[in-house]
């Protein structure tokens, strides 16, 4: 799988094509770096309606367009008009690379005063160009216009595209499926909407997923990042709605939001599960339930309402099975962290993530280890 398979991404693909199909000229504009394949999956899906070209760019972009698509003698003028109506020139579709700070303001000049001059050439055949922008920032677009569509690598990946991508790098032969849910929406939750810190953390041992501090501070080491970054989807360090990057949010000190982002990671996944696990004890432990709630003196009651404390308190005080109240113990104390916005250690995490209702069936202990 790559990037380009994630819904988000393949929309915004989509939306590039469009744009072409249109025949509209396109500016591309990434944070930091271009991801892998762009290109690749652009170009080959526009070959269907266009001769796809790439070009290395000049200082003087009329001058190089003219010198290399068009025959000597076909075109002696100096204009963009000029160049957009030449015949020889018409029905290709040009690729713009390594458009840095000194080459683009001259093709951001030259592209506007085309995509102008193209207005008059019927859609299916125009030349259209898409210039790629990357850094930090990119360099600034030309006026979006009817000839002319910005499209800007913001909010393009999100959460969901990230748990998809997640689940399916990580070894289905080497772990339980509930285990691999854990670690993929872990990731998911913790890098947002950044593929290649998602990527990074996949490469990491379950426990690094499960606390991924250090990794994310030597992230943050490699990309020169301090607590006096700004926060800016144009330096990559931010969605566009202002979520920071992980390796940012985790320069805080304390680093609270990473750890909210671990909760809410393991709450989604593993409180449905207590609930799940704290059923079918009580479905296979109802008359010893009832029993020790008379014995308690608490009446009769619905052994399904029963809380985790509730239970354990009944068979710390009336049962001599010892894995019983370990196992409720170990429950109840990992509820008990995550409904207080406490991720558990990766260890327990781990543990309850593959605590399943056969398990729990047979009273075998589960050991939080807070």
């Amino acid at each position: 799988m790559t990037i380009w398979d994630l819904p988000g991404p393949a929309r915004f693909v989509e939306s590039v094509e469009r744009s072409l199909r249109n025949g509209v000229n396109v500016v591309v504009r990434f944070p930091g770096t271009m991801p892998d394949g762009f290109s690749d999956v652009v170009t080959w899906n526009s070959r269907r309606f266009l001769t796809v070209n790439k070009f290395e760019c000049t200082r003087f972009p009329l001058k190089s367009l003219r010198e290399k698509y068009i025959p000597n003698g076909l075109f002696s003028g100096d204009s963009v008009k000029g160049l957009c109506e030449n015949e020889a020139f018409r029905g290709r579709l040009i690729w713009l690379e390594g458009l840095n700070g000194d080459l683009w303001p001259s093709w951001r000049e030259f592209l506007s005063k085309y995509a102008e001059a193209s207005r008059s050439i019927p859609t299916l055949g125009r030349t259209l160009f898409v210039a790629l922008l990357a850094g930090e920032p990119p360099g600034d677009p030309p006026q979006a216009d009817v000839t002319m569509a910005v499209h800007d690598w913001i909010d393009v990946v999100d959460e969901m595209d990230l748990l998809f991508f997640a689940h399916n790098r990580l070894p289905e032969s080497r772990m339980e499926l509930s285990q691999r849910l854990l670690l993929a929406t872990t990731v998911a939750h913790v890098a947002c909407w950044d593929v290649d810190t998602a990527d990074r953390m996949l490469d990491e041992t379950p426990h690094v997923i499960l606390e991924p501090y250090e990794m994310l501070r030597s992230l943050a080491k490699e990309k020169h990042w301090t607590t006096e970054t700004l926060s800016d989807w144009q330096l990559g360090t931010a969605s566009g709605s202002g979520v920071a990057h992980a390796a940012l949010a985790v320069l805080a000190d304390p680093p609270r939001e990473i750890r909210r982002r671990l909760w809410s990671a393991q709450a989604s996944v593993l409180l449905p599960r207590i609930e799940s696990h704290r059923h079918v004890f009580v479905e296979r432990n109802w008359n010893t339930i009832e029993r020790l709630s008379y014995r308690a003196g608490n009446g009769v009651k619905n052994p399904y309402d029963a809380e985790l404390g509730e239970l354990l308190f009944l068979f710390q005080h009336g049962s001599p099975d010892r894995a019983t109240r370990r196992l409720l113990s170990g429950l109840r104390d990992a509820r008990n962290a995550l409904a207080h916005l406490e991720p558990l250690p990766p260890s327990t995490a781990l543990e309850l993530a593959q605590f399943d209702e056969t398990t729990v069936a047979r009273n075998v202990p589960f050991a939080s280890r807070r």
